[in-house]
């Protein structure tokens, strides 16, 4: 049982198990190239030679070169959307109560927005304006102008 997608890059695909296990496969055959424990995968999603993949309420940067763990960002939540990319963030929603803006180098968080009962939809950026369609029935569209980062800790 997992709700996650499956990523293809550069001829190799990118999923995630049940039990917590993100894995690089070959295509063709299905031969595992590699895996990697990072506390329970969702959504996987890639930017500048980094994975970043979703589970369990933590949002993980994983380096495609080494298969190493970057950094890790634990939100205390119980879960988190995909992650999307807009002009020097990411963003993650939370489906209980926030929308997360964080530096895709550092992890860092650059911004946190309350977000009525979250949302299980995955955000959208669409030129300078990040979109979030709340589980209060709201769409909500945020222009963003600014990433500066301030913290590595979630609230």
């Amino acid at each position: 049982d997992v709700d996650a997608k499956v990523l293809l890059h550069e001829g190799l695909l990118y999923t995630s198990s049940a039990d917590g296990a993100l894995f690089c496969l070959k295509p063709q055959d299905g031969r595992i190239i590699w895996q990697l424990r990072v506390g329970g995968v969702n959504d996987v999603a890639i930017s500048d030679d980094r994975l970043f993949v979703t589970g369990q309420g933590m949002l993980s940067a994983v380096d495609l070169k080494n298969h190493q763990i970057i950094w890790q960002q634990d939100f205390d939540t119980p879960e988190l959307s995909a992650p999307v990319f807009g002009e020097n963030y990411l963003a993650v929603v939370s489906t209980k109560d926030k929308l997360y803006m964080l530096d895709p180098i550092s992890g860092d968080i650059g911004a946190a927005r309350f977000i009525r009962k979250g949302s299980f939809g995955e955000p959208l950026v669409v030129d300078d304006t990040l979109y979030v369609l709340s589980n209060s029935s709201h769409l909500f569209g945020f222009y963003v102008k600014d990433t500066k980062h301030r913290s590595k800790r979630a609230k």
